[in-house]
C-alpha cells in the first residue's frame, strides 16, 4: 500500500491532482483485476492431455466470429493462460492483424517469434496459404510444431534469426513453479531476469537477410526488442513484401533510424500503429472491446502523462512522421504493435 502511495504522489507532482486520483483508482482496480484473473485461472477446468509427448489443454482462439482450434500448454501463465481464460491475446492486434491479411491478399508470411502458434494461426484463419513460422525456444517450439502440423503449407523452423549465422542464448524467465513464461523469452538476461529466474539455452541463428530474400508477402516478428537488430542490418526490403508487423520496444535510437529509414526507402510510407490495453484482459472482456476502446485509449490513459500523438487503439501515421519523431514514437512501449505498409 505504501508503494502505491508513493507512485500516486509522484504521479500528482508530474501531472496533477486529478490525473494522480485517476491513477489510484486505476491500479486498485488493475490489482483487484489480476486478483480475480489469478482466482479464474484456478478454478478454469483444465482437461490436460499428452499428446506428441507433451501436456496440453485443447482450447481455441476467438477472432472475427471465427473459433480457431489451439494447443496451449497447462503450465504457462502467461499467453497460454490468457488464452485458456479469454480465448484471445492483444484482442486490438489480433484483430487488425486478421483484418490486414485478408483486406491486403496476404498469402505468404514470414512469421518470427511464432511461439506456440498463435499468431499463424490467426494469418492461416485470415486467408495465408503458405507460413513460414520460426520459432527459437524449444518448449514453444514442440506447442508450434503441434499446432500447425496438419496446415498444408506451413513450414516450422526450430531456430533464431539474427544479423549473421552462427549461434546465440535465449533467456526464458521462469513462474514461481518454475514453469516457463513461453511469450517471455529474449536475448538480454537482464529483461529475462526481471520476472525471477531464468532458464538460459543457445540456439543456431539463421541470417535476416537470408530469410527476407525468400519470396513473402507479410513479415511479422516478435522478439523482445532485437526487432531493430534485424531490419537496421538491410539496407532494403525485396518488392515482394507489402506489409512489416512488430511490436515496438525501448532501444538504441541509432537502430530504430536506421530501420524507419531503410522502411521509408523501401516505400512503407504508411503504417498502422496499433494501442493494446495495458490492463488485463479480463477488464477488456467484461466492457467488451469496443467499450474498452472507447473509455481508456491512451486519450484517456491514467498511468500516461504526456503529449503522446497516437490516441486511438489504431492509428494511421506517415512512417515520415515515425522517421522525424523517434523518440515520441519510443515513448510508450510495450502494449504498442505496428504494421508498416507498402505504397505501390
Amino acid at each position: 500500500m505504501g508503494r502505491l502511495l508513493n507512485l500516486t504522489l509522484s504521479f500528482f507532482k508530474r501531472c496533477g491532482i486529478k490525473r494522480a486520483i485517476r491513477f489510484l483508482i486505476y491500479r486498485t482496480v488493475y490489482g483487484g483485476s489480476r486478483r480475480i484473473e489469478a482466482a479464474l485461472s484456478e478454478l478454469l477446468p483444465k482437461h490436460i492431455e499428452y499428446v506428441y509427448n507433451i501436456h496440453v489443454i485443447q482450447t481455441y482462439i476467438s477472432v472475427h466470429s471465427k473459433k480457431i482450434p489451439i494447443y496451449v500448454s497447462p503450465f504457462d501463465s502467461g499467453l497460454s493462460k490468457d488464452i485458456l481464460l479469454y480465448h484471445i491475446r492483444e484482442p486490438v492486434h489480433s484483430t487488425v492483424l486478421y483484418n490486414t491479411v485478408e483486406e491486403y491478399g496476404i498469402n505468404r508470411v514470414l512469421d518470427i517469434g511464432s511461439n506456440i502458434g498463435y499468431f499463424p494461426l490467426i494469418e492461416r484463419s485470415a486467408g495465408s496459404k503458405y507460413i513460414t513460422a520460426i520459432e527459437p525456444v524449444p518448449d514453444a517450439f514442440s506447442y508450434l510444431s503441434l499446432n500447425l502440423r496438419s496446415c498444408g503449407g506451413c513450414n516450422m523452423i526450430n531456430a533464431a534469426v539474427g544479423v549473421e549465422k552462427g549461434s546465440m542464448k535465449i533467456y526464458t524467465p521462469l513462474d514461481r513453479n518454475k514453469n516457463p513464461l513461453l511469450n517471455l523469452s529474449t536475448v538480454s538476461k537482464v529483461e529475462a531476469e526481471k520476472y525471477g529466474n531464468v532458464k538460459e539455452e543457445e540456439v543456431k541463428t539463421i541470417p535476416f537477410k537470408e530469410l527476407i530474400e525468400k519470396k513473402h508477402d507479410m513479415v511479422r516478428v516478435d522478439i523482445e526488442g532485437y526487432e531493430w537488430n534485424l531490419f537496421s542490418s538491410v539496407d532494403i526490403i525485396p518488392d515482394s513484401i507489402s506489409a512489416i508487423d512488430f511490436e515496438v520496444h525501448a532501444g538504441d535510437i541509432k537502430k530504430v533510424k536506421q530501420t524507419l529509414q531503410t522502411l521509408y526507402n523501401s516505400g512503407f510510407r504508411e503504417a498502422i500503429l496499433v494501442n493494446n490495453p495495458s490492463v488485463p484482459t479480463f477488464v477488456v472482456k467484461l466492457l467488451g472491446i469496443n467499450l474498452f476502446n472507447r473509455m481508456l485509449s491512451t486519450t484517456n490513459n491514467p498511468v500516461y502523462c504526456g503529449e503522446y500523438p497516437f490516441k486511438d487503439p489504431v492509428n494511421t501515421v506517415k512512417t515520415s512522421y515515425l522517421l522525424n519523431n523517434p523518440d515520441v514514437f519510443l515513448s510508450f512501449v510495450g502494449d504498442v504493435q505496428v504494421i508498416f505498409l507498402r505504397s505501390y
